[in-house]
């Protein structure tokens, strides 16, 4: 659930509002140019290591063996689930 945008010279002086913002909301704050260009996203430093992990899990096809696990008849996922 986003928030509404910032434009970055309207809140450079609230650098620290914004992080602190990223870091209790567990989502992520924009941050709009001005000039037409993409815009960034601040995130907190969990949701950071979330991200990561996440990445990491579904680089290694942890996220194939869940699939995989969950639509076996034979296999219980709950106790698949806990032996990963």
């Amino acid at each position: 659930m986003m928030k509404k945008p910032y434009v970055p010279n309207r809140n450079q002086h609230e650098l620290l509002a914004l992080l602190r913002q990223a870091n209790q909301s567990k989502g992520a704050v924009e941050i709009q140019p001005l000039d037409g260009e993409k815009s960034a996203f601040v995130v907190g430093e969990d949701e950071w290591h979330a991200i990561q992990e996440t990445l990491f899990l579904i680089n290694r096809g942890v996220d194939q063996q869940i699939r995989h696990r969950e639509a076996d008849e034979d296999v219980d996922f709950d106790q698949a689930w806990r032996s990963i």
